[in-house]
């Protein structure tokens, strides 16, 4: 599997040791952005053209997609859709364009920057009408 191919795997986006622990080397990835087949969307994270842009706001805020923005990733049924990006963010500062909501308490998703379904949903409940 190629890099770009793996990065499509995983909505388009991932750290450098997920990819180091996949098999590419450093000089895989280097190759890879000089030649333009993927962009370095900051220090120790990877993109392809074809990124999820909610897993590149998640990644870019460090952040978790939780509440209404995380249900698709999920499988869950909603009434319409998010609107603006619901994040769980790690410094607790609200960003623009962002619904910020509290911490997470369960296990997050194991390779997305995604938070735990039973987070989705309590965040849901209380931040949905």
């Amino acid at each position: 599997m190629d890099i770009d191919n793996f990065l499509r795997s995983r909505r388009g986006v991932a750290t450098t040791s997920t990819l180091m622990t996949a098999g590419f080397s450093r000089r895989m990835l280097t190759k890879a952005v000089r030649d333009g087949v993927v962009n370095r969307l900051h220090r120790g994270v990877y993109m392809s053209r074809a990124s999820d842009p909610d897993v590149v706001a998640a990644f870019r805020a460090d952040g978790l997609i939780t509440c209404i923005s995380a249900a698709r990733f999920y499988g869950l049924w909603t009434l319409g859709g998010a609107g603006a990006l619901h994040l769980s963010c790690s410094t607790g500062q609200a960003r623009r364009g962002v619904v910020h909501h509290g911490a997470c308490l369960h296990p997050v998703h194991s390779y997305l920057p995604i938070a735990g379904v039973a987070d989705v949903l309590i965040h849901a409940l209380r931040c949905l009408p």
